[in-house]
């Protein structure tokens, strides 16, 4: 093979690399940029899914937070026997996955006394103070929920105690107000669960309060018949 032959193969090779080189540049940019355009589509149709639920849920929680509000002190089915510790399980149960991610101790202290109310209005109450706890005890690192019941006489009286970061003096008399939050810890709502309670406890013939200072927590207190 002569040196000139030699040399025209060379340059033809190295003018094909080129042009292969050159070639799967192009492609890489063509078939990246749809891809990329599709992906960046995919991941705005999620964000956008993402917060359709999240408005479809907090409206879904609204509409059942003024339908309890609204029927809490209106009878509904027949007082009976309950056992509040059946209940308090049930809600606790429903309320695991939450607890857990946020590392919640609950102390459910001594036997709870049965008492004659409808067990649905015992629920209302009851779940909607512990869960009023759960969502106030953000910023506490380790956040404890007690739980309990004691009988005097006539008269059991239930109580909801966290060590979150209570309430001050002023605030204790408009608690139960309805459509008025007065978190601490920058959670919302409708402002209705509390109210919902008074409703339901005073619906049988109760009372409910709440004792609290800032920086030492809140304990909710209601009481109701004893069976």
């Amino acid at each position: 093979m002569n040196i000139d032959r030699r040399k025209r193969m060379e340059e033809e090779l190295r003018s094909r690399s080129l042009e292969l080189e050159s070639f799967a540049q192009t492609m890489s940019h063509d078939l990246r940029s749809p891809i990329s355009l599709i992906g960046g589509y995919a991941e705005a149709e999620i964000d956008a899914l993402d917060s359709i639920m999240r408005a479809a849920h907090h409206m879904d929680d609204s509409v059942t937070s003024l339908l309890e509000y609204a029927g809490a002190e209106s009878p509904a089915g027949q007082a009976e026997r309950v056992e509040p510790a059946g209940i308090v399980g049930e809600i606790l149960e429903g309320l695991g996955v939450e607890l857990e991610r946020r590392g919640l101790e609950i102390d459910v202290q001594g036997d709870m006394p049965a008492v004659p109310l409808d067990p649905l209005r015992l629920e209302q109450a009851l779940a909607n103070l512990v869960g009023n706890a759960v969502k106030h005890m953000t910023a506490n690192p380790q956040p404890r929920i007690e739980i309990g019941a004691s009988s005097e006489s006539e008269t059991v009286t239930f109580f909801v105690g966290d060590n979150g970061p209570g309430l001050p003096p002023n605030k204790l008399d408009q608690i139960f107000r309805p459509f008025k939050s007065f978190s601490i810890t920058g959670t919302q709502g409708l402002g209705i669960g509390l109210s919902t309670v008074k409703r339901a406890v005073e619906g049988w013939g109760g009372r409910a309060w709440v004792e609290s200072a800032p920086g030492e927590g809140a304990t909710f207190f209601f009481t109701a018949p004893s069976a």
